[in-house]
């Protein structure tokens, strides 16, 4: 009964938010077709003969979630962030947000210091540890990219403070500058996949991914997602974004090159079933390190909030056997803990 009057409230409010935004559409993405956009929606380079999840889906796996027990990941605080360090340096924040620094260059990815992942103050997926670091603490940020339109990636309450703190541009995949705009933002760069924007000697590239967009109730589809790679002069570093495992990532190493580190996201992957098609398993992130031929990876997108049935702990444990399985070096992955650092020498 509970779980029946909750859903009522977030389809009320959705419909009341998406109401609100449905004036917004004329902003979208007006471009010429591609391969991953017909004029009208964005799509993924494979697509899926089976579609998206229905909201028949979306029904039966919230009325009968199987949440398996949680232990929050321990911070690491006393990371001590330099402000322009001569080495890559990748420090995991939380969730999907990394701060990256390469060739005195800082760039955060799909910043959230939010409470909760959702339009709501009050309703959504609440964040289950504080983030090890102030947003006021950080360093100067030069750059923040933007996976796409998803409330657990793109945070505008977050952003806004960025803004106000740091001025930096803010990187984005197509039909999503309106979004940022509404927060006042104004310096803002969208990509279509494979385009690419220069920050001195440091080449940001939108990647694609196999994943959807949708904000309100009216704009599914109506804005493009991505990954960026981030390309030093010696060093490199892809973000996966939010996808699910296909053949992006070989277009990315044979487009781009292996990256010196790639960030991958493992959690919010049970039940497969259901969350398959949007996102990467352990072992399909495996898979990715794989295919990307990536020198070193990092484990995101987990620990952080429950979008999914698996815990911090299973998606760790499946992340280990993964490597096992696959005969990976146990240097292929490095484990961090939210707020701590991982220096890369060339």
């Amino acid at each position: 009964m509970k779980k029946t009057v909750l859903y009522i409230i977030i389809v009320m409010t959705l419909c009341i938010t998406g109401f609100t935004a449905c004036s917004h559409l004329s902003k979208l993405h007006h471009g010429g077709a591609s391969n991953h956009y017909d004029g009208e929606h964005f799509h993924n380079l494979v697509i899926d003969s089976k579609g998206q999840r229905s909201a028949k889906d979306f029904l039966t796996w919230f009325f009968n979630r199987n949440l398996e027990p949680w232990t929050n990941l321990t911070n690491k605080t006393n990371t001590l962030l330099n402000k322009r360090p001569t080495s890559l340096n990748v420090t995991w924040v939380n969730h999907a947000t990394v701060l990256v620094q390469v060739d005195g260059i800082n760039i955060l990815t799909d910043p959230i210091w939010s409470e909760r992942a959702s339009p709501f103050s009050w309703l959504g997926p609440q964040r289950q540890m504080p983030p090890p670091i102030p947003i006021s603490e950080l360093p100067p940020i030069d750059a923040v990219v933007i996976s796409h339109n998803h409330y657990d990636h793109m945070d505008l309450a977050s952003l806004e403070q960025l803004n106000s703190l740091y001025q930096p541009v803010f990187i984005t995949p197509l039909a999503n500058k309106h979004y940022l705009e509404s927060a006042g933002i104004t310096n803002i760069v969208e990509l279509d996949w494979w385009q690419a924007h220069s920050i001195n000697s440091v080449k940001i590239t939108a990647t694609p991914a196999q994943h959807w967009s949708k904000r309100t109730l009216f704009d599914a589809n109506r804005a493009l997602w991505s990954g960026f790679y981030i390309q030093g002069l010696q060093q490199s570093v892809f973000y996966a974004g939010d996808t699910a495992y296909q053949a992006h990532f070989k277009l990315v190493k044979e487009r781009l090159g292996p990256p010196s580190v790639a960030l991958l996201p493992i959690g919010a992957y049970k039940p497969q079933w259901f969350m398959q098609r949007a996102h990467t398993s352990p072992e399909e992130a495996v898979l990715a390190h794989i295919d990307l031929k990536a020198n070193i990876s990092v484990p995101i997108h987990y620990g952080t909030f429950k979008l999914g049935d698996d815990s911090p702990e299973s998606a760790l444990s499946d992340l280990e056997k993964a490597i096992v399985t696959h005969h990976l070096d146990n240097k292929a992955f490095s484990i961090l803990a939210p707020g701590e650092l991982l220096s890369v020498k060339p």
